[in-house]
C-alpha cells in the first residue's frame, strides 16, 4: 500500500515539469531564458517542441524520366528525321549526366538503414546499373 501511494505521489510530482519559461533582458540587451521570473523579464512563448522525423526511406535514388508526347518530336511526315536524332541523343546525354550525379551523390551519403555495408553496396550498385545503362542507350542512339 505505501508503494502504491509513493508511486502515486512521484506521479504528481512529475505534473509540473512543465514549467513557465521567462526570457529575461540584461542592461546591455543580452536574452537569457530562465524558469524562475526576475526584474526585466516576461513569459517567453517558445511554442510547443519540434519532433524530429526522418526522411522516408527509397531502395533507388535514380530519377527516370518518361518521354512525354509533347515535348519528344516525333517523326513524321511533317519533321525532320535529323532534328529527331538530335533530340533523342541530347535527352539521352542528359539522362547519362543525371545517372552519373546521382551515382557520384550516392557515393557520397550512406543513409541510416545502410547500418550493414551489404546495403550501401545493393544501392551503389543500383545506380552504376543505371549510369551504364543510360550508357548503352547513349551508344546505341550514336551508333543508328
Amino acid at each position: 500500500m505505501k508503494f502504491l501511494s509513493l508511486l502515486a505521489a512521484c506521479c504528481l510530482l512529475a505534473v509540473p515539469a512543465a514549467a513557465a519559461t521567462y526570457e529575461c533582458t540584461d542592461s546591455q540587451g543580452r536574452r537569457t531564458y530562465t524558469a524562475t521570473p526576475g526584474p526585466n523579464c516576461k513569459d517567453a512563448n517558445l511554442g510547443k517542441p519540434s519532433i524530429y522525423t526522418p526522411a522516408p526511406i527509397t531502395t533507388s535514388t535514380t530519377q527516370t524520366r518518361v518521354p512525354n508526347e509533347t515535348t519528344e518530336p516525333v517523326a513524321g511526315p511533317a519533321t525532320d528525321t535529323t532534328s529527331v536524332s538530335a533530340a533523342a541523343l541530347r535527352a539521352a546525354e542528359e539522362r547519362l549526366n543525371q545517372a552519373r550525379r546521382n551515382l557520384e551523390e550516392g557515393r557520397k551519403v550512406r543513409h541510416g538503414n545502410e547500418r550493414n555495408y551489404a546495403r550501401y553496396l545493393e544501392r551503389i550498385k543500383g545506380l552504376e546499373d543505371a549510369a551504364v545503362a543510360a550508357q548503352k542507350e547513349l551508344d546505341d542512339l550514336k551508333s543508328r
